[in-house]
């Protein structure tokens, strides 16, 4: 057995960056390892400072987006040290015949047990909830109430991929954003069976194993006008991704950098594999 006695320190530098120096992980902040959230917080200061300095270095950013790493990592790296020291006091104190050990016995194991609240906690230990502020060089404003906002964590989901003289096969969203571009994501709501031509019929499970070209041909005679709700959204996603592709550029023609739009078609009010296109 391998033991050893060391003390509990809970701190975080004033600052993140001095000059062209920065600290991550543990240079940069020290918590009580509850939940071994350190760790996480260290791999996320590392992935937000690294992809900044990359663009910036070969071109593609100004420099200026170096001053987001400290707004965005340092609050969250305080927030940590604040929660992980409560609980870890917490749990010291939970000896025999102490009201510390009453309340984790009758209070917070019962609160934590719904389905929900056990989510919710999975969610703050894994630090996969975390959001950096909009306040900085971040802009817009969600379009539909309770959407993502700007600098909250995309969630993964199961899409269905279509591709020419291919079968729909599912894939993760998140496969799309593990990259070396950006990423696009472009949503639209169809029309229901029947309203929205070929566009719905691909939505369905069950034609989810025909071949792409087949779920085209009884629709080809008539396919979805531009003077169609569905037809002008699609041409304005079209513009805007090629849009932002001019000012971004476009990912097949560099091996990092450079942006490419996924449209995600979603049926309404049902759950079944949605097929994407990826652009």
């Amino acid at each position: 057995q391998w033991r050893d006695i060391f003390p509990l320190v809970s701190r975080c530098a004033s600052t993140f960056r001095r000059g062209n120096a920065f600290l991550v992980g543990d240079a940069a902040h020290c918590s009580p390892p509850l939940g071994y959230q350190g760790m996480n917080a260290a791999i996320q200061d590392a992935a937000n400072l690294g992809w900044k300095l990359a663009l910036c270095v070969r071109g593609g950013a100004s420099s200026s987006i170096l001053e987001t790493y400290d707004t965005e990592r340092r609050p969250l790296a305080e927030n940590l040290i604040a929660n992980t020291s409560r609980g870890y006091q917490a749990m010291l104190k939970a000896k025999p015949n102490t009201w510390a050990l009453w309340f984790f016995t009758n209070v917070l194991g019962p609160l934590i047990r719904p389905a929900y609240m056990n989510e919710q906690l999975t969610k703050a230990l894994a630090m996969t909830d975390i959001s950096y502020p909009s306040s900085n060089m971040l802009v817009g404003r969600p379009m539909i109430y309770g959407s993502l906002r700007p600098g909250q964590r995309v969630p993964d989901a199961l899409l269905g991929l279509v591709k020419e003289t291919e079968n729909v096969r599912p894939v993760r969203l998140h496969r799309f954003l593990a990259s070396n571009h950006f990423t696009m994501i472009l949503t639209v709501c169809i029309p229901t069976m029947g309203e929205g031509g070929w566009i719905s019929q691909c939505c369905d499970p069950a034609a989810c194993l025909e071949p792409f070209e087949e779920l085209l041909a009884p629709q080809e005679a008539n396919p979805p006008s531009t003077e169609t709700r569905l037809g002008r959204t699609m041409v304005m996603l079209v513009s805007l991704a090629v849009r932002a592709m001019q000012k971004i550029g476009c990912a097949t023609d560099s091996p990092w950098g450079g942006l490419r739009a996924l449209l995600v078609l979603s049926p309404p009010g049902k759950a079944s594999l949605t097929p994407s296109v990826e652009g």
